[in-house]
């Protein structure tokens, strides 16, 4: 996952590791690093990178075109960090 300032750049993992909950924390993390009152996250649509949309979705991104935007006080799943510490 690449964060520069409050934008998702890239966010790529393996497709066996995709569904096992992996992909939630990391982004989470990346939201919890970034420190701003919104994120957006970067996506140029092709067929193979319809599980990061989703991702967003259920994030609560909404679309605005190539970028998709996050007001992380209103993120349904931020509420799951706390008391969670992740580890580098």
């Amino acid at each position: 996952c690449l964060l520069r300032g409050a934008v998702v750049e890239l966010f790529v993992m393996s497709c066996r590791v995709i569904g096992l909950g992996v992909e939630h924390a990391l982004l989470r993390a990346a939201i919890r690093d970034s420190g701003a009152p919104a994120v957006q996250g970067r996506i140029i649509a092709t067929d193979r990178n319809l599980p990061v949309r989703n991702l967003f979705r259920e994030h609560g991104f909404e679309e605005e075109g190539e970028l998709w935007r996050l007001e992380t006080t209103r993120s349904p799943v931020l509420p799951m960090l706390e008391g969670v510490q992740i580890t580098e």
